[in-house]
């Protein structure tokens, strides 16, 4: 069972997004994300992606402008690939539960 964290509310969203980066790019990229608002944990890893972020929102717009404007489009970013959370209720969130990647299109 995973624990929820005292600030947190039950409508959050949440997305965890995995950044393919340029090879010298993803600790400056981390380090941007890190200020970004909505962005609650963002690090380097290693493997096929570079770098993972946490992204949370009650609003579903504003979690969507931050990874598509505020992550995808940062310098150094070569693609992403997003997986959601389900909703409290057992449902897909509003957009795919699968992932999504440029990479698949």
């Amino acid at each position: 069972m995973v624990e929820k964290r005292q600030n947190q509310t039950q409508a959050t969203n949440r997305a965890y997004v995995l950044i393919d980066t340029d090879e010298d790019k993803a600790g400056e990229i981390v380090n941007n994300l890190r200020y970004k608002l909505g962005v609650t944990l963002a690090d380097v890893i290693n493997g096929p992606y570079r770098a993972i972020a946490v992204v949370e929102s009650q609003d579903i717009s504003a979690m969507a402008k931050t990874i598509l404007m505020g992550i995808r489009r940062l310098s150094g970013v070569k693609d992403i690939i997003v997986y959601m959370t389900p909703l409290e209720n057992g449902d897909a969130p509003p957009m795919t539960a699968a992932g999504i990647s440029e990479k698949d299109g």
